[in-house]
């Protein structure tokens, strides 16, 4: 009866939905680890736990190490050494799992952690109506915008032969300085938009390719957004961005020259995803399905 019901308890966890990562900042997420109280150690406690099942080996007074560069052992000096010596031997890195799969682990792991300990703190907030600064959990419809793939779709020059219409020859070429216009100006960058925000993520911390993620725009599954709340456009920042030339004086001081930049990006932000007063910025940690 004992097994019977472990088993039924086994098959019911075994159901419980899977994530799908499509996005981890590692920086950012090592750097809220070492924030959490024993965060790093769970983590590493649970990779442990997660590589030892897939890599377990009997061995009475027989002892494996291993020196795993990436990963865990990043945050060891490079590496990490053997664990749990005893009589049922459970080690990390044997020739079983590679460094891309202990490095998924761990990061996958990781997010877990954050989000459930942020949570349990009360740090972590499921409406994006907050101060900048606060952790922000979001299950919302999206759209995807790739100014870089844009980019590289209208620097074809057997597209623009194609078109054989005057006035299509000529919405194409403004279309591409547009393309050109905007990948200057927010390069490696890839934008979420949600029902009262914007995500903005660096394209290198997707785990998703280009056309994966032009893909995922057709999906019927809510987009989860796990971030910090970066920026509002608050009424002081609409009237900024209304006229972002008009408030520069004509002596230019550096510290005015300096806020054109920030007040341009926010204008086109503004004006192509059609953002509101009291939207937000959001700077990801992870994203994903379930």
């Amino acid at each position: 009866m004992g097994r019977q019901s472990h088993r039924r308890k086994e098959n019911q966890t075994a159901t419980k939905s899977i994530k799908e990562y499509v996005y981890i900042d590692e920086t950012e997420m090592n750097s809220v680890l070492a924030q959490l109280k024993d965060g790093i150690p769970k983590v590493i406690r649970k990779v442990n736990q997660t590589t030892s099942e897939a890599s377990s080996t009997d061995s009475e007074g027989t002892s494996k190490s291993s020196g795993i560069q990436g990963g865990i052992p990043k945050l060891a000096e490079g590496k990490l050494d053997s664990v749990n010596q005893n009589s049922h031997q459970e080690t990390i890195g044997n020739s079983d799992m590679s460094q891309n799969a202990i490095d998924t682990v761990y990061s996958d792991h990781a997010i877990d952690i954050i989000e459930k300990e942020l949570e349990h703190d009360q740090l972590m907030h499921t409406h994006a109506k907050q101060i900048d600064g606060t952790f922000v959990k979001l299950k919302q419809e999206f759209s995807i915008t790739d100014f870089g793939l844009m980019r590289d779709f209208t620097d074809n020059d057997s597209l623009e032969k194609l078109i054989t219409d005057e006035d299509n020859k000529e919405g194409f070429q403004m279309f591409k300085d547009s393309a050109i216009a905007l990948q200057g100006l927010f390069p490696e960058t890839i934008f979420i938009k949600l029902n009262s925000s914007l995500v903005i993520g660096n394209e290198r911390n997707f785990r998703y390719n280009k056309a994966q993620l032009q893909s995922a725009n057709f999906t019927n599954r809510k987009l989860t957004v796990i971030g910090r709340i970066e920026a509002c456009f608050t009424e002081n920042v609409m009237k900024k961005i209304a006229s972002p030339f008009s408030d520069t004086t004509t002596d230019n001081s550096i510290s005015e020259i300096g806020e054109i930049m920030p007040v341009f990006s926010m204008y086109f932000l503004q004006m192509l995803f059609q953002l509101n007063k009291e939207d937000r910025i959001i700077k990801p940690l992870a994203m994903y399905f379930e």
